[in-house]
């Protein structure tokens, strides 16, 4: 049986999500390279496609209706979530490609880009690191798949746009730094549109990127 399935993994659903959150976690943070973190993301990853409902008690019915689902064990969702996340700042990009992937899974299967708890926690981070590795080129290989999740995440939130988004980016103050304001209202005024489209939006990102970069050099001369 699927653990999700089982009472017996029900029972002792809790104790893993501690150990996972308390023990584990801390320790792949501490040190990356441990053994253990590949099964580690694998365990995270089938505890909440396999459990779903143990955080959503929603149905299918509730989401298409865009009916108010009720959201439980909250703390314990985010906490196992932002272990996957945080993997996305390391370098290594197998991993890196295998949680993005199981991120999209999730969205796909469960809707994890709807729910109202990843916009309102994770959302914005989560868009923000995946934007940084696209600029700073270190998961190249990852590309597309990035842009897609972007793409994804950005269309399932009603409260947010590809526009808005580069807007709040570009105000981090640590773009500041490196990017003057003439580079930054050229940016937005070049890229002020909301594709809604998967190719159209991966060839404005793709060009946002190379005019960023291209600024962000020049305004260092």
């Amino acid at each position: 049986n699927e653990p999700g399935n089982s009472k017996l993994a029900q029972q002792f659903l809790p104790t893993i999500i501690e150990l996972c959150t308390t023990a584990l976690y801390p320790a792949i943070r501490e040190n990356f390279a441990l053994d253990i973190r590949e099964n580690y993301y694998k365990l995270v990853h089938n505890l909440l496609i396999n459990n779903w409902r143990y955080f959503f008690k929603g149905n299918v019915l509730t989401t298409l209706n865009g009916d108010t689902e009720t959201t439980a064990n909250e703390h314990s969702f985010i906490q196992l979530m932002e272990s996957v996340a945080w993997s996305f700042s390391q370098s290594d990009i197998e991993q890196f490609r295998t949680n993005l992937s199981s991120c999209n899974e999730l969205q796909l299967k469960c809707g994890l880009y709807t729910k109202s708890i990843f916009h309102q926690h994770m959302s914005q981070a989560l868009l923000s690191l995946l934007l940084t590795v696209l600029l700073v080129r270190s998961h190249e290989l990852c590309r597309d798949d990035i842009i897609s999740t972007l793409f994804y995440i950005l269309t399932n939130d009603k409260t947010n746009n590809f526009v808005y988004f580069i807007q709040n980016y570009l105000e981090q103050s640590n773009i500041k730094l490196v990017l003057n304001d003439k580079y930054k209202h050229a940016l937005l005024e070049n890229y002020s549109r909301n594709e809604t489209d998967l190719p159209s939006f991966s060839e404005n990102l793709n060009n946002f990127t190379h005019d960023y970069r291209h600024h962000t050099t020049t305004s260092s001369l």
